[in-house]
């Protein structure tokens, strides 16, 4: 039996913004329905990480106060979630 090493596993390097784009590709999604997911998870966490503070979660992402409490205050399920997180 040949014992193994940690060279016999060499690290593979991937790029996660190249390992994105072939799930898309290969799941056959839409880039507009890819965008707007992705859009939503990344409030979501700022909300999450804020407790629900817009202007804090804005910063974070990087975008303007209104237009963010524009796109929480037009979805259901990121308005509940401000919500729940702010009391």
């Amino acid at each position: 039996m040949v014992p193994v090493t940690k060279d016999a596993f060499p690290e593979v390097s991937v790029d996660p913004e190249e390992a994105l784009i072939e799930q898309i590709v290969a799941e056959g999604l839409s880039l507009t329905r890819f965008k707007k997911r992705l859009e939503m998870e990344c409030i979501k966490r700022a909300l999450e990480e804020t407790g629900g503070n817009i202007t804090r979660a804005a910063e974070i992402l990087q975008m303007k106060r209104p237009r963010l409490s524009q796109i929480i205050n037009s979805t259901p399920a990121l308005t509940a979630l401000k919500e729940s997180l702010v009391g």
